[in-house]
């Protein structure tokens, strides 16, 4: 199943962590690129400065960008926060009387953590406004305690949904509130199996708001070395991590001290920095194999990686401190395994699930020098069992802990919380009276799935008229049924004039329909084929998204076939048009533009007239809106020739320029039906154009197509539709302070 969405068609989210970015929280800011390269809205937050000189260009401008939770100083932020005093008084009253059933409740808390939320809670509201601006539609943090703390009350603050994904450090030692979280969070993302039983112990939430999220490992870049790179003299054993009690060196390096070895050379490489550093160095001083072992501090994470994939053993011999922190599944130790090292870790129960002993890595008791050093000289001993371990740890990766996988998991989350949003949200019955058009001729064989899905919908339509257009089967026998069970269908009977054309034809019938129906009595108008069949949620799923966002102007859902093998497939449309057989309009979009034009490609027309007029037209590809086209393509009109032909007749007609339709043509030649489709379009574009065929005559229109369609050919279509819908929404908001809408 495919989930990419495109920015326009999916929630805005914010991102909060400590610090964003930060070198030993890589998969925070790994989620936000894949979720960016699938066209996804990510904005940041740090709630401290974040970091900079990470050794990736990518990572400055994150940080540029994200914004300034504590580190915007607190002069600025006391500033923002009486700014949205005295914007919405009665919102931040809220808030803060939210916040202080918090500190006052019966909770944990410590008398300073008291105090600290309330501080979070004017952090919090002091981002709100700027929050507000970039349309944020969900708050996701990373790390249980102060992120999240900040994400709840901002989302309490703006009534928006946050979800979480908690760690280590933050669910033991540092642990604020969970329950409080985990009952307000729309879902909470695992890590693993045993974090999610962790928090179940808390409040038992079923798996949907439970959902497991990996922190992924991109195994086309951790991936093993190069078996042409030049071999070393020596064998390396490296340990990756902050210098801190819980990741367990100095036992790493009891152990290595303990280690008898003397017919291969080998050396020992710590990477890291941390509270423990001199500790470590006067371990390393005392230690026999001294020379051998190397504390090299801090590396850029490309650096990290190089040295991975250059070293034969991994070690991270983590214990749980005298605090009660331990680590949850180090991202370093899902990194090794996909360079296919053999890994070394301990027994804590959260890596029990990452590596099984003996089988994708090792496993030892915490805190044990002795069964560490005898495990090492196993390993050092045995390139046949180095080799295997490794084998088995990436394909443990590329199964359930790669990238791609997990942000999947991670996007399926946000979508069901968005749609969940969405059917929850209040609608107001006198804002969403809809009236549907459904022009139809010969329509028998289908008609009776599409009305029954309409008398199915969660949002029926205040009046249906079904215009027959002269069937000459049991249409109107069908319809004359129907329109005496339910009193909000109308039908209006038309001669049979003949064959009907697919482009006019249609369109007289919809107005047809349409003659004498006052449309401004209506918020919402339709134009509905009866060979459909539609998910139950259809139109109010729809509406509410038109309703949130006060620029669409036409929208709708995507239509899918059933192929001959009995698998449903894509009708493939573009996501930046309302699709012809279902195209819902706000009523006052809909005057604007003038209506459909009554000639072929009056279904292009009319998207890109809105467009031109600042409104956003668009589709959606999610399982909540795809749609059934009962009808199989090519079954109506003469064919999909026929078809292909007409469409270059409809783009002369509509103005597109003989280079954008060259271009257009070569590409369908690509698709099937290969070669002769795409000579189709261009023969019936140059059949209208030597013909002199008459052309949709709007000079404004056919120059903002050109321009879009040269866009398009330089851009790519869908940056040319967010560089257009951002240029127009400057022409929306000129027709709004006229008062036009």
């Amino acid at each position: 199943m495919n989930r990419e969405q495109s920015s326009n068609h999916s929630p805005v989210i914010l991102y909060i962590g400590s610090s964003l970015p930060c070198r030993s929280e890589t998969f925070v800011y790994r989620e936000i690129f894949a979720l960016r390269n699938k066209d996804w809205k990510v904005f940041t937050a740090s709630v401290h400065e974040p970091e900079y000189q990470l050794g990736d260009m990518r990572l400055e401008n994150l940080a540029n960008e994200s914004i300034r939770i504590y580190s915007q100083g607190i002069s600025r932020l006391l500033l923002h926060f009486s700014h949205e005093v005295i914007r919405r008084p009665t919102r931040v009253l809220k808030t803060l009387l939210y916040s202080t059933k918090l500190a006052l409740g019966k909770n944990s808390l410590s008398l300073p953590q008291r105090f600290k939320l309330f501080f979070q809670t004017i952090a919090a509201i002091s981002i709100s406004e700027k929050v507000s601006r970039l349309g944020i539609t969900h708050i996701h943090s990373h790390m249980a305690h102060v992120p999240t703390s900040i994400a709840l009350i901002l989302g309490e603050h703006l009534q928006i949904p946050f979800s979480f994904t908690g760690h280590a450090a933050d669910l033991f030692r540092d642990r604020t509130l969970l329950e409080e979280k985990l009952c307000r969070a729309s879902f909470c993302a695992c890590i693993g199996q045993w974090h999610r039983e962790y928090y179940r112990s808390f409040v038992n939430l079923e798996d949907e708001r439970l959902p497991i999220v990996r922190c992924g490992v991109d195994t086309a870049i951790f991936k093993p070395k190069n078996a042409t790179n030049s071999p070393h003299s020596k064998l390396k054993i490296i340990a990756v991590g902050r210098l801190v009690p819980k990741k367990g060196f100095d036992c790493l390096i009891s152990a290595l001290n303990l280690l008898t070895i003397d017919n291969i050379e080998w050396e020992c490489i710590i990477i890291g920095e941390g509270i423990e550093r001199q500790k470590l160095e006067r371990l390393i001083s005392k230690s026999k194999h001294a020379n051998r072992i190397h504390l090299i501090g801090k590396k850029s994470n490309d650096e990290v990686r190089k040295m991975i994939q250059g070293s034969e053993i991994f070690v991270l011999p983590c214990c749980i401190d005298d605090t009660g922190d331990q680590d949850g599944i180090p991202v370093v130790l899902m990194e090794a395994m996909a360079c296919e090292l053999p890994v070394i870790s301990t027994t804590l129960p959260s890596i029990s699930e990452l590596i099984e002993n003996e089988t994708n890595g090792i496993l030892i008791s915490p805190g044990n020098p002795q069964e560490l050093a005898q495990t090492l000289e196993k390993l050092i001993s045995s390139v046949s069992t180095r080799k295997k371990l490794g084998k088995a740890a990436r394909q443990r990766i590329v199964e359930e802990f790669s990238l791609s996988l997990n942000v999947e998991r991670l996007q399926n989350a946000f979508l069901h919380s968005f749609n969940t949003t969405m059917r929850e949200a209040p609608m107001d019955k006198n804002k969403r009276k809809l009236l549907i058009i459904s022009p139809c001729r010969n329509e028998a064989k289908y008609m009776e799935e599409t009305i029954q899905s309409v008398l199915s919908q969660t949002l029926i339509p205040t009046q249906w008229i079904i215009v027959d257009d002269g069937s000459t089967d049991e249409t109107a026998s069908i319809l004359d049924r129907y329109a005496k069970q339910y009193n909000f269908i109308q039908v209006v009977q038309r001669a049979n004039r003949g064959e009907r054309s697919v482009g006019p034809g249609v369109v007289e019938t919809f107005y047809a329909g349409l003659e004498g129906v006052d449309i401004s009595k209506f918020n919402y108008l339709c134009k509905l084929d009866l060979d459909l069949k539609l998910p139950k949620e259809y139109f109010e799923i729809l509406i509410k998204r038109m309703e949130g966002d006060p620029r669409i102007g036409t929208c709708s859902g995507k239509p899918y076939f059933y192929a001959t093998n009995g698998k449903l497939h894509s009708e493939k449309c573009g996501d930046e048009m309302s699709v012809g057989m279902t195209k819902l309009y706000r009523t006052e979009c809909f005057q604007e533009i003038g209506g459909f034009v009554r000639e072929v490609m009056w279904d292009g027309i009319d998207c890109h007239r809105c467009r031109m007029l600042g409104w956003i037209a668009c589709s959606w590809d999610e399982p909540e809106l795809r749609f059934v086209h009962l009808r199989p393509i090519g079954a109506s009109q003469k064919g999909i020739l026929t078809g292909r032909m007409r469409h270059g007749f409809g783009q002369y007609f509509m103005g597109t320029g003989l280079g954008y339709i060259v271009a257009s043509s070569l590409y369908r030649m690509t698709q099937p039906p290969y070669i002769i489709g795409g000579l189709c379009i261009l023969f019936g574009y140059l059949k209208s154009m030597f013909g002199k065929v008459p052309r949709y005559n709007d000079p404004e229109f056919r120059n903002f197509l050109r321009r879009y369609h040269r866009m398009c050919l330089t851009k790519g279509k869908r940056l040319a539709i967010e560089v257009i819908n951002k240029e127009q929404s400057l022409v929306r908001n000129k027709v709004v302070k006229n008062g036009k809408y």
